[in-house]
């Protein structure tokens, strides 16, 4: 039914006819999908838009429907109902974030963390009155605030959810404390001798910033690309011999503005600009659906340019196979660049370690680090650096080379050799040696010396 003030058309019928009654949300997204349409936004809802779509059999008017606004934050449903309202957020997502109450006691790593809502943590209560006294607390007079460490029965606060530890502040007309303040060292003076949690993690009011985001409609089809599941994703050279650009693939953060190349796996692809790579099974494409060279764009923005082609983004292991150097055009070239693949990565940790790894990471990391290692790796590379050393090694190698040197040393060893060379010197000793050779030589010369000892 036309709705012309609201601009929309609107219908309470599925594409059988039948009245949309108690359905999934994801069920109902997929019923007006199958017509070519959405789910009702929330303002159409609240704005009467939607009146007009009901029958004699199908009048839903007076109860709620399903709408494809996605809520900012997501209720956490507790036992039982809170005494009062409480001073300390709730987490908007089911990630909440813990720090030790002593910085420097520390030994957990990463420091502050990001962990599930429901794992179990001590907590430390955070109260901006300086005047309490009361539940155990101490006055912190540096920030501002007093501090406890225990609950409004004085039992240590240890293993509990975030929603118990948030409770349990409520309870006491204060706060859990933020992750600020943990890192202050605002809350050390909490401990007592039976519960003295400084040097473990502990619930923090801090909500990680890191949230997944939920798209408001679901697609009409499937994406032939997956969806990134982090804010990274893989770039890689189309052709590696070309390619001079390091670390090769490269991790990116998917705003980042970068080439792109479509692959397709059907093989008898002709149109929009797409070339058979038989040795692969693909086909691939360097142009849009408008012809148009994909440079400088997000990975989303690559992604969707595939997708109006019903392509894909290649993986990088195609890159890497060089199946995809056949897509270049006199105005498009980009082998020697780095181009948006479809495979994605995890987002590097928001803090980093404070201790190496103790294992190396499967994929190098897509910056160097700021530092030189401190100390060399177990095993040589295997192949050499483009440049030399800016200073030798402070000690010799163990054990020689496998192979001599393409070029002579500048200056003479301080040592005889223990085996003759295999080739004779172009040109003779500048003086004679202090001592005959020990054993004379196996062959004799060729031809006699042209001046006399």
């Amino acid at each position: 039914v036309r709705v012309k003030a609201c601009g929309i058309s609107v219908t309470g019928t599925d594409a059988q006819g039948n009245c949309m009654e108690s359905l999934t949300y994801n069920d109902a997204a997929e019923k007006c999908a199958a017509m070519g349409a959405r789910l009702c936004t929330n303002d159409e809802y609240i704005g009467d838009c939607t009146t007009k779509a009901g029958t004699d059999t199908c009048d839903i008017g007076a109860e709620q429907a399903w709408t494809s606004t996605v809520p900012d934050i997501i209720p956490k449903i507790t036992n039982v109902p809170s005494i009062a309202p409480s001073s300390s957020p709730a987490p908007t997502s089911s990630y909440a974030m813990v720090a030790c109450a002593h910085s420097f006691q520390c030994r957990i790593h990463p420091n502050p963390g990001i962990v599930p809502v429901e794992s179990l943590y001590g907590a430390r209560c955070c109260s901006d009155d300086l005047r309490r006294m009361d539940f155990g607390f101490v006055r912190v007079k540096a920030c501002g605030i007093s501090v406890t460490g225990t609950d409004a029965q004085g039992n240590c606060m240890e293993s509990l959810t975030y929603n118990d530890a948030a409770e349990k502040c409520a309870a006491m007309g204060a706060r859990l404390c933020t992750n600020d303040e943990y890192i202050g060292d605002c809350t050390t003076k909490a401990g007592t001798d039976t519960c003295d949690i400084g040097a473990e993690q502990a619930w923090t009011s801090t909500v990680p910033d890191i949230i997944p985001k939920i798209t408001n409609v679901p697609s009409i089809a499937p994406s032939s690309s997956p969806a990134p599941t982090s804010s990274y994703a893989m770039v890689a050279c189309a052709h590696s011999f070309q390619c001079r650009i390091h670390p090769n693939p490269g991790i990116v953060p998917v705003e980042s503005l970068y080439g792109a190349r479509c692959c397709s796996d059907d093989l008898r692809r002709m149109d929009f600009g797409f070339v058979r790579v038989k040795a692969c099974g693909i086909s691939v494409t360097a142009t849009d659906a408008q012809g148009n060279c994909m440079e400088s764009l997000t990975h989303y923005d690559a992604k969707a340019k595939c997708e109006e082609m019903k392509a894909r983004l290649c993986t990088n292991d195609e890159y890497i196979g060089d199946c995809t150097t056949k897509a270049k055009t006199p105005a498009c070239d980009i082998n020697a660049q780095q181009a948006w693949t479809s495979t994605m990565y995890e987002s590097p940790s928001t803090m980093p370690s404070a201790l190496p790894s103790l294992a190396p990471t499967s994929m190098p990391f897509f910056m160097p680090s700021a530092l030189p290692s401190k100390v060399p790796s177990s095993i040589p590379s295997s192949k050499p650096t483009s440049e030399p050393s800016k200073s030798p090694s402070a000690t010799p190698s163990r054990a020689p080379s496998s192979e001599p040197s393409k070029t002579p040393s500048p200056t003479l060893s301080l040592s005889p050799s223990s085996e003759p060379s295999k080739m004779p010197s172009v040109t003779p000793s500048v003086a004679p040696s202090s001592e005959p050779s020990k054993m004379p030589s196996a062959t004799p010369s060729l031809a006699p010396s042209s001046e006399p000892s």
